[in-house]
């Protein structure tokens, strides 16, 4: 008489274990069968919603909130008085200036925050500081007020930071493979136009020029290494669209004092320079490529 409590033979045991490894092969080669998790999204371009996105990130941000809050306060209410006699600078440059400083603090905070240099261009922060010693030459010679030579010294010293920062605190973080702009082809045409194109043909006015032209360059490789990067922060957007304000409000401080003051007169060769260099922003926020999106 049969017996249903019966253990099973290592026949039945030997056919079910091939029953479940046809069923696990069938559903390995199902088309229902779930993705790959290494498998990478499409690369898509970036979309106004995309830059919508991080800018509310970056202006929810208490930290840059508080840093952005506290320049504006001093340009707003400490700097003008300093200024207006002595620069003849009006609102224009004023906010351009904290625009300018503005971004600094942005681009250390990123670094701070995220502890890494992935997505950042040493190359950038480098031609910057180049542009500085270039043009400030007359720092220790010609006085002109306590907020001009201050405004200087901060330039010169946040960007040698930052570069420092880059290159020593990060450099394990740091891809050089996403920071291979030929830094020769910003150095030679500039100082070979700076030879030709220049107020008066004298050491200062030469470096004068040459970091007036080499400063419509020295984003570049930054857009270069996020667009290989493929990825835009909050930080990022933050400082970009300030550096674009930046040199957006000095060109209207030009034009602006060109029509005010009788004796002031555009220098074509700034002018030029200043809108060839929102061309490069323009660019990178119409073509910039997504490859992963939260």
């Amino acid at each position: 008489m049969g017996n249903s409590d019966s253990k099973p033979t290592s026949a039945d045991i030997e056919s079910g274990k091939q029953v479940e490894l046809s069923e696990s092969d069938a559903n390995e080669t199902s088309p229902l069968a779930s993705k790959d998790s290494t498998d990478q999204e499409p690369t898509r371009t970036w979309g106004t919603k995309d830059y919508a996105v991080r800018l509310q990130q970056a202006l929810t941000d208490p930290i840059i909130l508080v840093c952005i809050s506290l320049v504006t306060y001093l340009g707003l209410f400490w700097v003008p008085h300093q200024i207006t006699l002595m620069d003849r600078a009006n609102e224009f440059r004023l906010a351009g200036d904290m625009c300018h400083l503005c971004s600094f603090l942005v681009f250390m905070l990123k670094l701070a925050k995220s502890q890494s240099a992935a997505g950042v261009s040493a190359l950038t922060p480098e031609i910057s500081l180049v542009v500085f010693l270039a043009r400030y030459t007359d720092l220790w010679t010609h006085y002109i007020s306590t907020y001009n030579t201050t405004m200087k010294i901060l330039y010169i010293s946040l960007t040698a930071f930052i570069l420092l920062t880059i290159r020593i605190r990060f450099k394990s973080s740091y891809r050089a493979e996403h920071d291979n702009f030929n830094r020769l082809w910003a150095y030679i045409p500039c100082l070979l136009v700076a030879l030709v194109a220049n107020d008066r043909f004298t050491g200062q006015e030469v470096l004068w020029a040459f970091s007036i032209y080499l400063e419509a360059l020295a984003i570049i490789p930054q857009l270069i290494a996020l667009r290989k990067y493929g990825e835009l922060d909050k930080y990022m957007l933050t400082y970009l669209i300030l550096r674009g304000c930046y040199r957006a409000l000095y060109i209207v401080n030009w034009i602006y004092r060109d029509y005010t003051e009788p004796l002031y007169k555009i220098h074509m060769n700034v002018f030029v320079a200043g809108v060839f260099q929102t061309i490069p922003y323009v660019y990178f926020f119409a073509t910039m490529p997504l490859k992963s999106y939260k």
